[in-house]
């Protein structure tokens, strides 16, 4: 069955020396892998350049149900990056994702709703002239709620820590080591209440920043038991040091 969907590039690896297996995300049937052949021929209707970390892209699909391996017939862009190519900050930031992602979401768990929260946002990093170095830990506070696990914002003054495990801000240390420390915790109830227009506003240290990152792992790690490790984590914390 020939399909056309839109999709976004998760992951891809070598196969062969001709070939290789692509993680997609598609707009239709959500997670799909695809094998494909040839992408550095000349002829080849597929171009390598295209399936780069969180492109998106306009797709043809040869579709099989129950078939782990699906094939691309076409594939073209569905909007061409301008700024994050040129942005070692932003790429970055794409791999790290595109890794989290691809971890994260189960093969043909489809969610219309999550696909176009995905592709938007990359379009708005694309386009922010501001610094974008807080714009993963707001996208990924607000992709718990695709995955079911978004933190109850109840911060106040007495209820000032948050319990991993409880998904929420408690009075006091809980008995388990499953907590964010009370200035952490501040900063996650302020990015639960931000949005991407005013993320830039919230001033982290270089140390914050890495212990949401830290949060944000640990705290996916216990709900649903991923992404586990991740090889993308160093290499962001290096970047917005």
């Amino acid at each position: 069955m020939l399909i056309k969907t839109k999709g976004i590039v998760l992951n891809r690896l070598k196969y062969s020396d001709t070939a290789i297996i692509c993680s997609i995300y598609t707009q239709k049937f959500g997670k799909l892998s695809f094998m494909i052949h040839g992408t550095n021929s000349k002829k080849s209707k597929i171009k390598a350049n295209l399936l780069q970390p969180m492109y998106l892209l306009d797709l043809e699909i040869i579709y099989k149900d129950n078939s782990n391996l699906q094939k691309l017939n076409e594939i073209s862009s569905d909007y061409t990056f301008t700024d994050i190519p040129l942005s070692f900050s932003k790429n970055s930031i794409l791999f790290f994702l595109a890794e989290y992602i691809n971890k994260c979401l189960k093969e043909h768990d489809q969610d219309a709703e999550l696909f176009n929260f995905i592709r938007n946002s990359m379009i708005f990093l694309d386009q922010l002239k501001v610094n974008s170095s807080n714009f993963h830990i707001k996208f990924l506070f607000d992709f718990f709620k695709y995955l079911g696990i978004l933190p109850e914002n109840n911060f106040s003054d007495i209820q000032n820590i948050f319990d991993l495990q409880a998904g929420k801000f408690i009075l006091g240390r809980p008995q388990h080591k499953d907590f964010a420390d009370i200035e952490t915790s501040f900063y996650i109830s302020e990015f639960l209440k931000s949005d991407f227009e005013n993320m830039h506003t919230i001033n982290l240290s270089k140390t914050m920043r890495n212990n949401l990152l830290n949060f944000i792992i640990d705290y996916s790690n216990i709900h649903i038991e991923k992404p586990g490790y991740m090889k993308s984590v160093d290499v962001l914390k290096d970047i917005f040091s």
